[in-house]
C-alpha cells in the first residue's frame, strides 16, 4: 500500500470512529469550533490551517476552513485515527466521571433535603396542630410559617399564630 492509500484508510477509520466527524464532512466548509469539536483538538492545533476570515454582523469575526482538506491535513499531525480514538476515549471517560460526580452530588443533596425534612417534621406538625386549633391551615405561601419551620427558635409560635389569625381576618 502506498502512502496515499494508507492516508485514505486512516481517514476512513477516523470517520467510522466519530459521528461528529462524519456529520462535519457533509459540509464543504466548517467553523473553527466545529472542527475542534469533531477532532477533539485545541484552538492552537487548528488555527494555523488555511482558512478564510469572515466578519460578523455587529462585530467580531469567525474562521471558515475547507472541511475535508483540513481534516485530512490535521489527522496525521495528531495521531491519525488512533490518536482520534484515544481522544474520544478520554472524552468519554471525562464524561463518565462527570456523570458519576454529578450523581454523587445529587444523592448528597437528596440526603441533605431528606434529613432536613425529618428534622422539620415535628416542628411542622406542631404548627399544623396549633393552626387547626384556631380553625386555620398551614398556607404554602406563608413566609412567616416557613421561617418558623426552618428555625423554630428564631420565631415564637404564638407570634406566628397571631400573624396567621390576623391575616385570616383581613382576607
Amino acid at each position: 500500500m502506498d502512502t496515499d492509500q494508507l492516508a485514505d484508510a486512516d481517514f476512513a477509520r477516523a470517520c467510522e470512529l466519530s459521528s461528529d466527524l462524519r456529520e462535519l464532512l457533509e459540509k464543504e466548509s466548517c467553523t473553527q469550533g466545529k472542527l475542534m469539536d469533531a477532532l477533539l483538538l485545541k484552538r492552537n492545533d487548528v488555527h494555523h490551517m488555511p482558512h478564510t476570515v469572515h466578519r460578523r454582523h455587529g462585530g467580531g469575526e469567525y474562521f471558515l476552513y475547507p472541511t475535508e482538506s483540513t481534516v485530512r491535513a490535521l489527522l496525521p499531525q495528531h495521531g491519525g485515527a488512533e490518536g482520534l480514538a484515544q481522544r474520544l476515549k478520554k472524552k468519554q471517560e471525562r464524561a463518565a466521571r462527570r456523570s458519576v460526580s454529578m450523581e454523587a452530588k445529587l444523592q448528597a443533596e437528596k440526603a441533605k433535603l431528606q434529613a432536613q425534612a425529618e428534622l422539620q417534621a415535628p416542628v411542622r406538625n406542631k404548627l399544623i396542630r396549633a393552626l387547626r386549633a384556631l380553625g386555620l391551615e398551614l398556607r404554602a405561601d406563608s413566609a412567616r410559617c416557613q421561617a418558623y419551620i426552618d428555625s423554630p427558635g428564631a420565631t415564637d409560635l404564638k407570634d406566628v399564630l397571631r400573624t396567621m389569625a390576623h391575616m385570616h381576618w383581613l382576607h
